[in-house]
């Protein structure tokens, strides 16, 4: 689960001067000048009025997003970051990335993913463009300080959960992105811990159909597909700007049905925030079961036959009122079970690894000489009963039954090594 990058070095455009290669989207009446220092994009902005990258061919694995020290001085606040097929000049040929600016008149600095590379590129970025969403008057403007284009660092996992923390890239999301109205999503500096988390800003109350923040990356449930038969873990901490209104938080993952057609989507329990920050936990089979339901239906109500080969989480926000935040941060995913395959493990207690408490009831803490990045549980039937894969050195062993368990811990050093504990 872990991502290699290639250590690009950042493509850095600062218009000292001149616009060095940024030209206007097809138009004919936008301008795009350099003056003190800055790119200006200017007199009648159209629809498609903007900026556009000189061809820059770089591969779309090196480079993830666009770092902008942006002035607005229009009236509208919807832009769009695009990635243009090779050759094409117009919107029509890009695939988009939405953002805003607020348009203050004042510099603001900007940092947005880079939308996926058209199929046509075959993953080779031939030019960047950015634009307006709509027809500023006549005479408005952006301005551009700086723009720069950026690898992310690598990325953290906790379980099948790619950047839990909202850490991994300075002012944005890192990957994150809202499904559904009723709300918008931002980055917060109010954190449990860590540089960022995740804000949702209500805009009114939202009784249904709740909008779902999305992680956006899937675990291919390596080493095999798996059912309902297995338990599925999510904790997260989080607290709400209002101690008076009511406002509910849920895990919702969506998996790749084998041999359906779509995703199966399941919902953990709604969990209501308090005006302090706090740690909630959700538990519950990875899909319905049929023994749960007062009058079971398979394929309909339940799902005992199906199994699924990938997973992405997501967490849904319902309740509040408008101008309500609720924040949400170091979410924590654990999948338990018996199906998760077979493994010979050769024990050896590694003295260099200590897991604390032990015995142990709902979690354990692993300290080892460097991160870790991968832990399997293993019963004494050789039985693999939990995966956690990416760099967190907690795991949660509350759904386990009382008895001894081998832990295979793998290391970024690339030591693979084993301890033992008891399960209370």
């Amino acid at each position: 689960m872990v991502s290699f990058f290639t250590n690009a070095q950042d493509i850095v455009y600062n218009f000292d001067t001149d616009t060095e290669g940024w030209v206007k989207i097809a138009s004919a009446t936008t301008e795009v000048t350099q003056s003190n220092g800055t790119l200006v994009v200017g007199t009648n902005i159209s629809n498609y009025g903007g900026t556009l990258s000189p061809e820059l061919n770089i591969q779309d694995t090196s480079y993830d997003f666009l770092e902008f020290v942006i002035q607005n001085n229009t009236t509208l606040t919807g832009f769009q970051l695009l990635s243009y097929v090779t050759g094409g000049t117009v919107g029509s040929t890009a695939t988009k990335t939405n953002f805003e600016v607020p348009a203050d008149g004042a510099f603001h600095t900007i940092v947005v993913a880079i939308p996926s590379t058209p199929g046509a590129n075959n993953g080779n970025i031939t030019n960047l463009g950015v634009r307006v969403t709509g027809d500023p008057a006549a005479g408005e403007s952006i301005v551009f300080d700086a723009i720069t284009i950026k690898e992310a660092a690598e990325p953290s996992y906790n379980g099948f959960v790619k950047n839990p923390n909202f850490d991994d890239i300075d002012g944005s999301l890192g990957g994150w992105s809202l499904v559904g109205t009723g709300c918008t999503v931002a980055v917060s500096t109010d954190t449990n811990s860590g540089t960022q988390a995740a804000e949702f800003t209500y805009n009114a109350n939202i009784p249904s159909n709740p909008p779902t923040l999305f992680n956006n990356y899937r675990w291919s449930m390596a080493p095999a597909a798996i059912g309902n038969i297995e338990t599925l873990t999510v904790t997260w901490d989080m607290k709400s700007s209002d101690a008076t209104t009511l406002v509910k938080v849920a895990p919702r993952w969506k998996m790749n049905i084998v041999g359906g057609s779509g995703d199966r989507v399941t919902y953990g329990a709604p969990q209501t925030a308090t005006d302090t920050y706090a740690t909630y936990s959700v538990t519950r089979a990875i899909s319905n079961v049929c023994a749960d339901q007062a009058s079971p239906v398979e394929g309909s109500n339940c799902y005992d036959t199906e199994t699924y080969d990938n997973i992405e989480l997501g967490m849904s926000a319902r309740d509040g009122d408008a101008g309500v935040k609720v924040t949400i941060d170091n979410i924590i995913s654990t999948i338990t079970g018996t199906s998760l395959g077979i493994e010979s493990v050769l024990f050896k207690d590694d003295a260099n690894i200590t897991v604390f408490p032990n015995p142990g009831n709902n979690n354990i803490t692993i300290n080892a000489p460097t991160l870790v990045k991968g832990i399997k549980v293993i019963n004494t039937l050789g039985q693999i009963c939990i995966i956690q894969s990416g760099f967190s050195n907690t795991l949660d062993i509350s759904q386990l039954k009382s008895g001894i368990y081998i832990l295979k811990i793998l290391q970024d050093n690339g030591t693979s090594s084993t301890k033992r504990f008891i399960k209370q």
